[in-house]
């Protein structure tokens, strides 16, 4: 009686973590994984998908209006943009916050021409797993994550991205 009693303290938690783990808990995609593809309207009223990203670099930004790290990086992030944004590079920045008028404000002060996506709190933490802002997702022209930086990304690694594209090509 005591061994049975034994087997089933162990048996029980064993069989509902294997079903739990079957359900499958969506996890953040890893570097070399296909970045989930999403679709959300841009303060443009045009909608921005993942996949018709395809063939260009693609910086994934997760950002707040109270983050004050994202207040200094988005003037960055239009430096990168204007320099070098076109048919390689994308920045698509997704907002996370409640304010509805955030967004465009951050449009506004910071004279950003890149796409501002709102309404991405079900992207952000279902798909991507956003646990700080700002998170950034490099993802290659073919979808696939190539890292994921909580904080700044610079503007060397994005050079550097760029130039391995250009050389493959």
């Amino acid at each position: 009686m005591k061994l049975r009693m034994q087997s089933i303290r162990w048996f029980f938690p064993v069989v509902m973590t294997l079903l739990l783990g079957a359900c499958g808990e969506q996890k953040a995609p890893k570097q070399g994984e296909m970045a989930p593809n999403f679709e959300l309207t841009g303060l443009d009223g045009k909608p921005y998908s993942l996949k018709e990203q395809k063939g260009k670099l693609v910086l994934l930004n997760f950002w707040k209006d109270n983050c004050d790290v994202c207040k200094k990086e988005f003037p960055l992030m239009e430096e990168y943009y204007r320099e070098f944004g076109g048919e390689n590079f994308e920045i698509l920045a997704v907002y996370l916050g409640d304010s509805k008028s955030a967004p465009q404000e951050f449009k506004d002060n910071y004279d950003i021409t890149f796409p501002l996506l709102k309404e991405g709190k079900d992207v952000a933490f279902g798909q991507y797993k956003i646990r700080a802002t700002p998170t950034n997702y490099l993802i290659t022209p073919e979808g696939k994550v190539i890292r994921k930086v909580v904080g700044f990304v610079d503007a060397q690694q994005i050079k550097a991205i760029l130039y391995n594209i250009k050389m493959n090509q």
